[in-house]
């Protein structure tokens, strides 16, 4: 809602090539759908009485501009929101306008349920230099520990160590950007240790037991999985274990037959639910199917050969499984749908890809990069400080049991260490 005239010479051209293009394709992004509600004075189609606007802090002029013309037709409007937690500056959040929207009543949470002492000392030690009106909140009745690390995030042997060690619970590893992460994942990886970001399951790196690999493994070692044992394959554990087995290691024609199989009709009706009777396997698979039969007395020399079987482009997400699975890991192998799931007590992420999670011990980069480090913490604008500030207090608050501050691996960090001395 900013006046094109106040506009960079830059961000007009962007403006022109990207409403030229959505016009000559048809096309509408999120921003265009919100002004069309506010200049056409769209309703919500339920009629709420009620709208509950949460995280508010991180709603934009544009948003809230709608939120205050439906706020018109509704009984009453509820906004939750903690502007210490506006983290998305950068994408036109204020956390100032949250605290100027004219309200009948306000209510302040003055109680965390989740941050035990030591963490809530530092967090609001740090959260004391950011402008504006704070709430002081108490911590939960736990006194809990803030230590600083001798290592540095791209220490990924006495990172992982420290992970490991944190103690009972979960344990998340915080950075402030992806590519902070990137050497720490791929050693995770080589050492088969199961990891996970289930608030951001689309980002790969971070999650790659969702990969084609475990998905493979896990339908190969069906039959004598716990819970399991003794069911045989169905149609789609087949298909998703030759899939990305070489053709050669199998009959011919025996991938696009159990593609088939596992294809919708057109009453959507499909077999891939369908256990496979052992004649099929053969005629289907040949000798293959003898090394598959012989899963149940020896995993290890069928699991060999499979990955002897495998295309090269599955060989690097089948390795990782393999290798959680040589650990003792094979649970975490399940779907999250599987009633047998275990989620991997290990979270790697960014600050802002966990906002509004937790788990017991929280390890937090204070790395930050180049551009945020001249330009953000050292430049003219206060308001890009800020937002600094306020991510690294969302990253220290997920901890509910412990807060690791890690070492700076480079002079673009932020002075986290100075909360250590009020928790001492």
């Amino acid at each position: 809602m900013t006046p094109p005239d106040q506009w960079t010479a830059e961000e007009r051209d962007y403006h022109a090539v990207w409403t030229d293009w959505c016009e000559q394709t048809g096309r509408e992004d999120f921003t265009t759908l919100i002004e069309r509600c506010i200049t056409e004075n769209v309703a919500p189609i339920t009629a709420p009485r009620v709208i509950l606007a949460d995280e508010a802090q991180d709603f934009t002029a544009l948003e809230f501009t709608l939120l205050a013309q439906w706020a018109q037709g509704t009984d009453s409007t509820v906004m939750v929101g903690d502007s210490q937690q506006a983290i998305y500056w950068f994408r036109g959040a204020d956390p100032e306008r949250l605290e100027q929207v004219p309200v009948a009543r306000g209510e302040s949470l003055t109680h965390s349920y989740r941050c035990p002492r030591a963490v809530a000392a530092a967090a609001q030690h740090w959260a004391a230099q950011l402008p504006g009106e704070r709430v002081t909140w108490t911590a939960r009745d736990h006194d809990g520990h803030v230590t600083e690390a001798p290592y540095a995030l791209r220490d990924t042997d006495d990172l992982i160590a420290g992970a490991l060690a944190a103690g009972e619970g979960s344990t998340m590893i915080l950075a402030a950007c992806r590519y902070m992460l990137t050497p720490l994942c791929h050693e995770l990886r080589a050492r088969g240790i199961p990891f996970a970001n289930r608030w951001a399951t689309s980002e790969a790196q971070w999650n790659p037991l969702d990969g084609p690999g475990p998905r493979a493994l896990l339908a190969l070692l069906r039959p004598v999985l716990p819970g399991d044992a003794g069911r045989m394959w169905t149609w789609g554990d087949l298909y998703a274990l030759t899939e990305p087995m070489q053709a050669a290691a199998l009959q011919r024609g025996a991938k696009a037959s159990i593609k088939e199989h596992c294809r919708e009709d057109q009453f959507g009706v499909t077999h891939a639910r369908e256990e496979v009777p052992v004649s099929t396997l053969f005629t289907l698979l040949g000798d293959a199917a003898t090394r598959l039969l012989d899963i149940d007395r020896d995993a290890r020399g069928t699991v060999a050969w499979w990955r002897s079987s495998l295309l090269a482009r599955a060989q690097r997400s089948a390795d990782y499984a393999a290798r959680v699975w040589a650990r003792g890991g094979i649970d975490h192998l399940r779907p999250a749908w599987d009633p047998l799931h275990k989620p991997a007590g290990l979270t790697v992420g960014t600050i802002h890809s966990t906002k509004g999670a937790e788990a017991a011990h929280v390890l937090l980069s204070p790395e930050i990069s180049k551009t945020a480090y001249y330009e953000g913490w050292h430049g003219s604008d206060p308001r890009a400080k800020d937002a600094l500030r306020r991510m690294a207090y969302v990253g220290m608050t997920r901890a509910s049991e412990s807060l690791t501050i890690l070492e700076p691996g480079c002079p673009e960090a932020l002075p986290l260490d100075e909360c250590l001395a009020v928790t001492a």
